[in-house]
């Protein structure tokens, strides 16, 4: 017997398993009652999340409503479910909404500015009238060289000087 507790690696102590359990069902509440608090305060903040999301963008949140929506008219059955999901889970919903306007925002500010890199400001700029004229030298202008023969190219002088 005692060979076999050395090939399994088992210690004497029976109560290291029971310990271990009790532990992680201690861990398990202490979790679930941590989230049910987040829940309860992510309620009292979710209007002010909705409000927040439609001021940073309020087109996350006519694009979410045309989405279920749109879930409806596929499917009446899909429309219910999503509609009682989205009731039930309205603050993680409404902070859902919130992140995604501000990702929008960020990301149509990241284009802007790339935009403005690539094609640059509009600066403004004022006109300076300048009324006096330049005395510049007079062109001389060349003479045509001779038409070229008849049996030639009209290209074959075009680098001659």
């Amino acid at each position: 017997m005692n060979d076999f507790r050395k090939q399994m690696n088992i210690k004497g102590n029976p109560f290291n398993s029971v310990t271990s359990i009790v532990l992680m069902v201690l861990f398990l509440i202490a979790i679930f009652y941590i989230a049910r608090f987040i829940f309860r305060l992510l309620w009292l903040v979710a209007p002010i999340l909705l409000i927040a999301a439609l001021i940073v963008d309020y087109k996350t949140v006519v694009g979410y409503a045309k989405w279920i929506i749109g879930l409806f008219k596929k499917n009446p059955v899909t429309g219910v479910v999503a509609t009682l999901l989205s009731a039930l889970g309205f603050p993680l919903v409404s902070g859902f909404l919130l992140m995604k306007g501000l990702f929008k925002k960020k990301v149509q500010e990241v284009n802007k500015s790339r935009e403005t890199a690539i094609q640059g400001e509009f600066v403004e700029y004022e006109e300076i009238v300048d009324d006096e004229t330049l005395d510049l030298p007079q062109l001389e202008i060349k003479k045509e060289k001779p038409s070229p023969s008849k049996g030639g190219n009209e290209y074959d002088h075009l680098f001659d000087q």
